[in-house]
């Protein structure tokens, strides 16, 4: 249950962050949730040797 009201605050907080349009808005976000030497290690499918971001439980937080 505190997981859960943990995982509400974080998207409430996520959600207060915006952009100019959706590239600008998910920048946004990501720059929030990760640091830059964290996010050049993924990318969304994992392809080229990096991580897969789509299976993160974070993908859910951020994309819905």
């Amino acid at each position: 249950m505190v997981l859960m009201y943990h995982c509400d605050l974080q998207t409430g907080y996520l959600g207060l962050i915006g952009g100019l349009n959706v590239k600008a808005t998910t920048t946004a976000v990501m720059k929030a949730i990760m640091v830059t030497d964290l996010a050049r290690k993924f990318n969304y499918c994992g392809h080229r040797g990096k991580h897969s971001f789509a299976v993160l439980q974070l993908k859910e937080v951020v994309c819905g």
